[in-house]
């Protein structure tokens, strides 16, 4: 059986203000434009969504792998820039 029929129930019973795409391209995510289709992808809004989420894909035989947090603009809007 496939785990997201599982993993789309547990998300609708225990997270049903979670949003979740399903079959997303990940070109409309990734700066080259490239990347087949994710078979789920979720946007959480707190931690306790994320450990719920995390808990599911575990338990329901996905393979999560959470996006790094988007690296820091340089140079920071609040430094002075030395001249």
């Amino acid at each position: 059986m496939d785990w997201t029929i599982e993993f789309d129930k547990a998300i609708e019973q225990y997270l049903p203000d979670l949003e979740v795409l399903q079959d997303e391209p990940m070109s409309r995510h990734t700066t080259f434009r490239i990347g087949g289709p994710a078979k789920r992808m979720a946007f959480p809004s707190s931690r306790e969504q994320l450990v719920l989420l995390m808990s599911f894909a575990k338990n329901y035989g996905a393979n999560p792998r959470p996006s790094p947090p988007a690296p820091p603009t340089w140079p920071p809007a609040a430094a002075p820039v030395p001249w």
